[in-house]
């Protein structure tokens, strides 16, 4: 089964946002305006197993504000990303976190 893990922020210009997707990027009618933890993965990983290494790898972790601003486009497959100006420690850390334990395997590394 092919997974992903993500973070759904909350936006104040969501409609904004999705109109810009809606002209530039391919992904805009199949998923919610999202910044991406952990990059699709296939895994037989149960859902209960994967929800128990979520709670565990993100226990202690407290609500965090993100402030995005800018806008970068990846010219090889057309993809907009909203650039992170305030959370991006608190993002990278979600992400080093959830690519522990079972999720390990799935980190590519260059």
């Amino acid at each position: 089964m092919k997974r992903a893990i993500v973070l759904y922020p909350i936006f104040n210009d969501l409609e904004k946002i999705q109109s810009i997707r809606e002209r530039f990027d391919p992904l805009a009618k199949y998923i919610a305006p999202h910044i991406t933890l952990v990059f699709p993965f296939e895994s037989d990983l149960s859902t209960a197993d994967l929800d128990a290494h979520m709670r565990c790898a993100l226990d202690d972790v407290k609500k965090f504000d993100v402030q995005l601003q800018g806008i970068t486009g990846d010219y090889r497959d057309g993809y907009l990303f909203l650039n992170v100006k305030k959370g991006n420690d608190e993002i990278i850390n979600l992400h080093d976190r959830l690519y522990s334990g079972v999720l390990e395997q799935f980190l590519f590394r260059k």
